[in-house]
């Protein structure tokens, strides 16, 4: 593709043209406006290319405006036109009153847990009542539930064999089981990180 085939330009070539590999380097990008680019005839027939295959099939679309039910999204789009340090100062400042507002949601929680982690550990309790532990000795404890499924707890390391909870810092239903038999809390058991919100964007002097 050459540098005159660009948006504003006359396009020559027949629809299978179409199939021709674009890349970044093939197009004369000076002067043209992004917003002018994603606008403009050409760039919707090199992006229907960009997404067809050798099957004739076309790949789902995804794009900003159709992702705009998450509330991240939304910031960018005031933002995303200005120069870039008035650009990264606003969003940054959103970020900033989003953190206050959700921390004043979380001052309203009742308990230590989050709602959806505390949903989720409910969860997790009631199919924990099937589980058997039987104590291996130390802190361990060897956990059945069902035929096939066995896995060891380790309380003081925070640690079972399946590795849910390593992973996730959301108690597992082997641990679960142990907890219920020492006649302990859950709740002290999960993560810090998922029990409050300490993260804090604080207030600065706007950029040169």
């Amino acid at each position: 593709m050459s540098g005159n085939d660009v948006p504003g330009s006359d396009v020559s070539g027949s629809d299978s043209d179409a199939s021709e590999r674009v890349s970044l380097d093939d197009l004369d990008m000076d002067g043209i406006e992004v917003d002018e680019l994603c606008d403009s005839d050409d760039f919707v027939r090199l992006d229907s290319a960009h997404k067809s295959n050798s099957d004739g099939q076309n790949w789902p679309e995804f794009n900003l405006e159709n992702d705009m039910s998450n509330p991240r999204l939304k910031m960018i789009l005031e933002a995303r036109g200005k120069p870039i340090l008035t650009m990264m100062e606003t969003i940054r400042t959103k970020i900033m009153l989003l953190i206050v507002k959700k921390k004043k949601e979380a001052d309203k929680w009742k308990g230590i847990l989050c709602p959806k982690i505390k949903k989720k550990l409910d969860v997790n309790i009631k199919d924990s009542l099937r589980c058997v532990p039987l104590h291996a000795g130390g802190d361990k404890y060897q956990v059945e539930c069902g035929l096939g499924s066995q896995h060891v707890v380790d309380l003081v390391q925070n640690s079972c064999s399946c590795r849910n909870w390593d992973l996730t810092g959301i108690l597992c239903i082997y641990a679960l089981a142990v907890i219920h038999v020492k006649n302990e809390f859950p709740e002290t058991y999960v993560q810090t990180w998922l029990k409050d919100i300490k993260l804090v964007f604080e207030p600065s002097n706007r950029l040169p």
